[in-house]
């Protein structure tokens, strides 16, 4: 055999080699892909369990883990997204996301606590 075709087969053997391993490596990995909305959930005043305390009647209720922080958020469906908790309002500042604060925000009835849907939304948290 000619060294050019024996340098020929290993290079053939070789990107055939790192084809399979690619393919596997993807296919291995196919169930690791996070689905970027397992995270968030609608939720809504007639079907929520626990308090409701917003003047809106449905939103989506979102976690995301930033550090070692889980940050809680609202949106109300109107394009407007409020932070429930301490840790997403220092990630939408750090972040320049412009969320609302909820302490301060015309959205949350007078008398409700938002405890209920900040445990709601701490379960959807992804680590």
């Amino acid at each position: 055999m000619s060294q050019f075709k024996y340098h020929l087969l290993i290079a053939v053997a070789t990107v055939i080699a790192l084809t399979v391993a690619a393919i596997s490596i993807i296919v291995i990995n196919v169930g690791e892909v996070s689905d970027p909305y397992l995270n968030e959930r609608i939720i809504d005043k007639k079907s929520f369990v626990g308090e409701w305390p917003f003047t809106v009647e449905e939103g989506v209720v979102r976690c995301d883990v930033v550090g070692q922080y889980k940050a809680v958020s609202f949106n109300a469906l109107e394009g407007l997204i409020y932070a429930l908790n301490d840790a997403a309002e220092v990630y939408s500042s750090n972040d320049d996301l412009n969320w609302r604060s909820i302490k301060t925000a015309s959205i949350k009835s007078t008398n409700g606590s938002i405890d209920d849907v900040i445990k709601s939304g701490l379960s959807l948290c992804i680590e």
